[in-house]
Order: structure tokens, then C-alpha cells, then sequence
């Protein structure tokens, strides 16, 4: 496993430059200069310390006020901003925190945002995705999997607030499995995906119905993170056990019995998910593709993917 082997000694110029290049969108040359007498591992250790906000605020308008989080509950007045202009001065604030940031924070979000992403013309919503995607590069990826699973934009995104137990949505059940988390692998049979099955996907829709991001209210606040998230309609949730395929090793999941209990049933579908190898495998594959290199050889599956996926799953999926 020679290709995963510390790097020894200081990095030096064209190191530096290349492990700025590929990990944050702010460097100068003075920093090169700077890396260059650091050694790969005090290099990664300072490249970790994340500063955090430069504008924690959000964005002002022409009076100097943090509209969107001082007042979030008039953000659709647009007696300052017209929509248009609105969304233009949420992705100025989200490009400006990404190019501000000399750390990986930057990198490592807009990582996160190709693992899990959505996208809406909803000004608010989009802030608030782009937050929980910052907040995450602390975090981990299982516990981001629940946060965006309950994220509203992404709810709305992917029409699970269409959910219903009596009128089931898969759009975001499949998308998590096939796109977010453990994908498809080698397509075995008819509805067999090696790594899930057409029946898995039935059934965490079933677990997710009731969830829906399509509310205007604000109070309803992730307590960890701050950010709002989707209401959970108890009324419209599948009540049954959700009984999973042998790619999951048959595990059934029982139905819960309250709108509180929906996290619960939530949770357990997430760490089910995430306790196969093959979605930490997943995650290492797309962060060599982002960070490193399109292409895949064989060698680098073996030399590189395979360790570093138990690396990752045995961290807990830890972003840094």
C-alpha cells in the first residue's frame, strides 16, 4: 500500500503549490512559500484549522441590515431586494465564505454539496443548505445524511414533502441510495443492484413518508445546528415495519408509533445504510475524483480506495 505512505521531509515548492491548489480556494504566493518548509503533516494539520465565517451574518442589504438572519421571517418582503436580486446577494455571500477561506473548509463543502446535492430558486432555503454544508466539514457524513435528509430545501428538491404513506414518493429514496451514500455497484438481476435492491428502495420510502420541507414556518430548528428543518406529519407517515433486502442482511425496521419516534426510524434506516463498508467506499471514491484524479485505475482501487475507506468507516465518517 505504498501509495497511502506518509510523505517525508518538507514538501517544498511544487508540493506546496499542488497540495494548496487541490484543497483551498485561497492561497498566495507568500503561503506557498510558507508550506513549502512545512512537512505533509503539519501541512494537512494547519490546512484543518478551520477560521470559520468571515460574515457570520449573512448577507446586508443597501441599509446595512442581516436580513436573513437577523429577520428571517421577512425574507420574502422585497421591499429592499427584488427575488432576483435577493438570490444574487445569498451566492455572492456563499462564493465570497468559499474564496475568503484559506483552509480546506472551502473545498471540503463544496465536496459535501456534490455528495448531497440540491438546489431551488428559494432564497432562505439555499442560505441555509450552503450553512449546513459548512456546519458539516466539523462533522460527520452519517450525521449530515440525517441533517440534509430533513433539510427543506432538499425535501422539496427531491419531492419527498409529496411523500404520503397513501401516495409514496421514491424520488428521494432512490436518489439517497443511488446518488448520496452506498450507489448501485454491478447490476446482478432485474431490480438487484448488488448493493440494494428495487424492494430497499420501496421501503425507505416508506420509512421517509411524512417528511416535508413544504412549511413557511421558522421556528422549527435543527437544536444542533440552528438551521431550519422540515416539519415531520405524523398523520402521513407508513406506520408499518420496513423490512430491508439481504443486501442489508434482511433488517426490518420497525414503524414508529409517534411523530418524535419518526427520527428514531429515520436514524436507524441512516446507520443501517451507513454501516456498509461499500457507502464509506462510496464517499473515498468521489473525494479521489474531486480532490485527485476522474479516473480510477484498478490500482488505485486497491492501493488507495480500499484503505482508506476502512479508514474512514472505522472514524465514524469523519470529514476531516
Amino acid at each position: 500500500m505504498a501509495a497511502i505512505d506518509p510523505y517525508t521531509g518538507v514538501l517544498g515548492l511544487r508540493l506546496a503549490k499542488h497540495l494548496l491548489r487541490r484543497s483551498t480556494f485561497n492561497f498566495t504566493k507568500s503561503t506557498v512559500e510558507q508550506f513549502a518548509q512545512l512537512t505533509a503533516d503539519a501541512a494537512v494539520d494547519q490546512l484543518m484549522i478551520f477560521p470559520g465565517y468571515k460574515y457570520p451574518e449573512g448577507p446586508r442589504d443597501p441599509n446595512g441590515d442581516a436580513w436573513m438572519t437577523a429577520t428571517p421571517s421577512l425574507y420574502d418582503d422585497y421591499a429592499v431586494y427584488t427575488p432576483f436580486q435577493a438570490r444574487m446577494a445569498i451566492n455572492g455571500w456563499i462564493n465570497h465564505e468559499l474564496y475568503q477561506n484559506p483552509s480546506a473548509q472551502g473545498k471540503l463543502a463544496v465536496w459535501l454539496h456534490t455528495c448531497f446535492i440540491a438546489s431551488t430558486t428559494g432564497q432562505f432555503e439555499n442560505f441555509e443548505y450552503w450553512r449546513l454544508m459548512f456546519w458539516a466539514t466539523n462533522s460527520d457524513l452519517q450525521t449530515l445524511a440525517t441533517k440534509v435528509t430533513r433539510d427543506r430545501m432538499m425535501l422539496r428538491y427531491l419531492n419527498n414533502d409529496q411523500n404520503r404513506k397513501n401516495s409514496p414518493n421514491e424520488n428521494y429514496a432512490r436518489e439517497f441510495l443511488e446518488l448520496f451514500t452506498i450507489r448501485r455497484g454491478p447490476q446482478i438481476a432485474p431490480g438487484n443492484y448488488t448493493n440494494y435492491t428495487e424492494e430497499d428502495i420501496q421501503a425507505a420510502a416508506k420509512v421517509l413518508t411524512g417528511f416535508t420541507g413544504n412549511n413557511t414556518s421558522f421556528a422549527n430548528k435543527d437544536p444542533e445546528t440552528g438551521l431550519g428543518r422540515g416539519h415531520l406529519v405524523y398523520n402521513n407517515h407508513d406506520t408499518s415495519d420496513k423490512i430491508f433486502s439481504s443486501a442489508f442482511g434482511g433488517q426490518v425496521i420497525s414503524g414508529a408509533i409517534s411523530d418524535v419516534d419518526m427520527e428514531r426510524e429515520l436514524d436507524d434506516f441512516i446507520a443501517m445504510v451507513f454501516g456498509q463498508l461499500e457507502t464509506a467506499r462510496s464517499f473515498v471514491r468521489r473525494a479521489f475524483q474531486f480532490f485527485v484524479s476522474d479516473e480510477i485505475t484498478p490500482l488505485a482501487e486497491t492501493d488507495i480506495i480500499e484503505p482508506l475507506a476502512l479508514q474512514l468507516f472505522n472514524s465514524g465518517y469523519d470529514v476531516k
